[in-house]
């Protein structure tokens, strides 16, 4: 469960920001998050920790060659993604908490930005910024309140009720984890990451639902840029992937709603997946590769809705 530490007071606060990175053999790519940081860092001081998560790359040796000022945790055992950021958190020492994806590359003036909107807004607990792809688009960043219909529909309720980018800073139910900026006091308060979403899915979603809970407002800021790499970190097995996002959803649901909530959601994803799978199988041809994939992934993510 979260990490529920002592509350600090504004003396112990000796930095800005904690940031914590939790790198998974992704040597050259947390070196490039490294340098985005600290080549837009400006007057900020930060405490960058970083979270070596089982590397056998190097990782360690390349961080301490180049960011000497870095402080690296080295995980002898694969470890899940609120473990790992938890160890972090434990050390922060920064006005602000940002939770940051090694596979990406803050902009100029991003953490500024986000620092500039929380100090002028003390109601609000946690901000995202406006995340880009490798190619400059624009990538959902922001997530609205919980609904296990709408869940259970995804990725169809996307289609229907679509996020779109938007010039302004708005209102949102959570953020995403890939850079995920939160006040300290707040975390304080609401405690860090639930290990119970362990290996990963669902954490960010979770710390953002209690800190609502807890009175703050969660704001998506997007002249704060930051490109996401994207699936750097993500396991390549993705049938795997896909189940797990939605067993961790039904974590999710059966943590904070009732039990009425959950059942929704099973019955929901049971159906939307058993139409995609008539969809692939008969539609599209099951002796397709594509298609069987697909028929091969919602058969697999069926059976495992009632045991989750």
């Amino acid at each position: 469960m979260g990490t529920y530490p002592r509350q600090k007071r504004m003396s112990d606060y000796i930095s800005d920001i904690t940031i914590s990175i939790v790198n998974t053999n992704n040597r050259d790519i947390v070196l490039q998050c490294l340098e985005s940081l600290y080549s837009t860092a400006g007057d900020l001081s930060l405490q960058v920790v970083v979270v070596n998560n089982a590397c056998s790359d190097g990782s360690t040796a390349a961080i301490r060659a180049r960011f000497r000022q870095v402080e690296i945790i080295e995980q002898n055992l694969l470890s899940g993604f609120s473990t790992n950021n938890n160890l972090a958190f434990v050390r922060a020492k920064g006005r602000y908490l940002l939770m940051l994806n090694d596979d990406t590359i803050v902009h100029p003036d991003a953490l500024q930005k986000l620092i500039a909107f929380m100090g002028a807004h003390p109601e609000v607990g946690v901000v995202g910024p406006k995340l880009m792809n490798k190619d400059g688009s624009w990538q959902p960043s922001f997530g609205y309140k919980l609904n296990p219909l709408h869940e259970g529909l995804d990725p169809l309720w996307e289609y229907i009720h679509p996020r779109r980018p938007t010039d302004q800073p708005v209102e949102v139910g959570c953020v995403s984890g890939a850079c995920m900026f939160i006040r300290s006091a707040v975390a304080q308060v609401t405690g860090y990451l639930d290990t119970r979403f362990d290996p990963i899915y669902s954490e960010e979603i979770d710390w953002c639902y209690r800190i609502v809970k807890a009175g703050y407002k969660i704001f998506y800021v997007p002249d704060a840029i930051v490109t996401h790499l994207g699936g750097s970190t993500m396991d390549r097995a993705s049938t795997q992937r896909f189940i797990r996002i939605h067993e961790k959803k039904a974590v999710l649901f059966r943590k904070h709603y009732h039990i009425s909530a959950v059942l929704i959601y099973k019955v929901t994803l049971l159906v939307a997946n058993l139409i995609k799978l008539v969809y692939w199988a008969v539609l599209c041809g099951y002796k397709q590769q594509e298609a069987r994939e697909e028929v091969e992934a919602h058969w697999k993510l069926i059976k495992r809705i009632p045991y989750m």
